[in-house]
């Protein structure tokens, strides 16, 4: 009895201790560790403007076979049953019948049930050009719509480096915060131990109590702006992060290798959809002042013909080959109210403000690559600065612990010491987190 008595304790004990270092180590859900390029795959697989993008590539394939079809002649089929009555006799009809033919069209001038089936041909012998237009213009659109998905590629990217950089910033800045808010604590027991011997006054306390709490509010201030980061990233993933399980990895270009950004491999995808905008306009202009020129068609009608006076299943019986008509046709716009002359000034004065978005375009390309690459080259020579800061801030706090351990100098200085080595180890975390994802967006802006 003694020994299970003995035995339930060592139990229990042993259960209290694991549960005590599962609360001391916070292991009660594995973090997931998110990286940037995961989070970009998974992003381009709900991007609805990606979706989006794609389908219009596929609408514009569609249309430039719509521009071929006129290529091919067009084949009708016609069919027709009606009962004509001739109202220049009075008794309906009972003299002869006379047929005539007018065009691809049979009249018959007698009293009588008829049915007429025809088929017609017509094909666009010449036009000046004006169907090669249109296609051109339909290949130019589906090589444009191509050039937006790759831009929308650009665009998506480049909105989630600028939210998953701020999220990795906020990350490593939660986790210095927590660092930092013992060591404030600290200090705060330390001026409390000192007051109520005498030695510090109570605006001291009160200081070291406001740095505390400082921090404990930057902490939650970090804390909600990293969650709303996270419902961002979610919004893009589909899935859901946990603000207390949730890491970010950094960027795996640490290297800091930049890509040299010359006219050569300038990919301004922005210029080329410009670009291929003005050639559509052109082909479009061009279309448009040949529209003026004659059409030369060719048509052809075969017609099967039946009547009959009394009855309409005798006159569908006599159905037969009646006639073949083929001929050439030619059309040309004589006077359309300014109408052409009109559509071939709007598309001048289009073809004028698309050359200025593109120059435009290639302004705020070449602007936004030479901003980041200075940036980034500032960025760098800060990054020297703080490593040559932390050598010596490290040196400090190692001289002070030595002092301290000497009784030559106060823990407070050490403490003190400590805090500032951790906001300077934040801030060159954040330096290194701004130049790794300034080499990402001119990696994507040159395409590379």
């Amino acid at each position: 009895m003694i020994y299970n008595i003995i035995m339930k304790k060592k139990f229990n004990l042993s259960i209290g201790l694991i549960c005590a270092m599962l609360l001391a180590t916070g292991n009660f859900a594995k973090a997931e560790t998110i990286t940037f390029d995961n989070v970009y795959d998974k992003t381009k697989t709900y991007s609805q403007e990606l979706k989006i993008s794609n389908i219009e590539i596929g609408i514009s394939k569609t249309e430039l076979k719509s521009a071929k079809a006129d290529y091919y002649p067009t084949l009708t089929a016609g069919s027709y049953a009606e009962y004509t009555r001739d109202l220049t006799k009075k008794t309906g009809g009972s003299g002869g019948s006379s047929i005539s033919s007018v065009g691809s069209s049979v009249v018959s001038s007698a009293s009588q049930y008829q049915n007429l089936l025809n088929i017609n041909l017509s094909y666009n012998l010449f036009d000046f050009g004006v169907i090669h237009k249109k296609v051109v213009m339909a290949k130019k659109d589906v090589e444009e719509k191509n050039i937006l998905y790759k831009q929308s590629l650009v665009d998506l990217k480049m909105k989630l480096l600028d939210v998953y950089t701020k999220g990795l910033i906020l990350n490593k800045s939660i986790k210095a915060l927590n660092q930092m808010l013992p060591v404030a604590q600290s200090l705060y027991d330390m001026k409390q131990e000192l007051y109520k011997e005498g030695f510090a006054s109570k605006l001291q306390v009160s200081d070291e109590s406001i740095n505390v709490m400082k921090l404990k509010n930057e902490i939650l201030d970090n804390q909600i702006e990293f969650k709303k980061v996270l419902t961002d990233l979610s919004s893009y993933t589909h899935e859901n992060y946990d603000i207390e399980n949730t890491e970010l990895s950094d960027f795996d270009n640490q290297d800091y290798i930049v890509p040299i950004a010359n006219k050569s491999n300038r990919q301004n995808l922005k210029y080329k959809v410009y670009q291929l905008e003005i050639e559509k306009k052109k082909a479009e202009l061009e279309s448009m002042k040949r529209q003026k020129l004659p059409n030369i068609k060719l048509y052809t009608s075969f017609g099967l013909y039946g009547a009959d006076r009394s009855d309409f299943l005798k006159s569908v019986n006599n159905i037969g080959t009646r006639n073949l008509t083929a001929g050439i046709s030619a059309s040309l716009p004589l006077f359309d109210g300014f109408k052409n002359s009109a559509n071939c000034d709007r598309l001048k004065m289009e073809l004028k403000k698309l050359q200025l978005q593109k120059e435009q375009a290639e302004e705020d390309y070449n602007s936004s690559l030479d901003k980041l690459t200075e940036s980034l080259s500032s960025y760098k020579e800060e990054k020297k600065n703080y490593d040559i800061l932390l050598g010596e801030v490290s040196e400090k706090l190692a001289m002070l612990n030595q002092l301290s351990q000497e009784k030559l100098t106060d823990k407070a200085s050490v403490e003190k010491q400590k805090q500032e080595l951790i906001k300077q180890k934040l801030e060159y975390e954040k330096n290194r987190i701004i130049i790794a994802s300034s080499i990402r967006k001119i990696e994507t802006l040159l395409g590379t």
